[in-house]
């Protein structure tokens, strides 16, 4: 089955795939449930349909987030990112 290679976002043109990632990956991500994206998507979380599976952008997501009020969550998830990428290299460091 052919796939789309490039999606258009805000009348650009962008490379697809690599940058979508899945529902359980934005659940993981943001650390919400799949209610809770459901009820983002909703609301008007910007999704595209790949293969009749919901696929989002990252830049798309956190504007989103950003402009519907909800930063906190975005940055919750980038503080539990940073804190597992010094986890890691700590860890790495002291061959644990």
């Amino acid at each position: 089955m052919k796939k789309n290679l490039f999606v258009k976002i805000d009348g650009e043109f962008v490379l697809g795939e690599d940058d979508i990632v899945s529902k359980k990956d934005v659940m993981q991500e943001l650390n919400i449930s799949q209610s809770t994206l459901q009820r983002y998507m909703r609301q008007g979380l910007p999704f595209t349909l790949f293969e009749n599976k919901a696929g989002f952008f990252w830049i798309e997501v956190n504007r989103w987030l950003n402009e519907n009020g909800h930063e906190h969550i975005r940055v919750a998830a980038e503080l539990k990112r940073k804190r597992k990428q010094q986890l890691e290299a700590f860890e790495k460091e002291n061959e644990l």
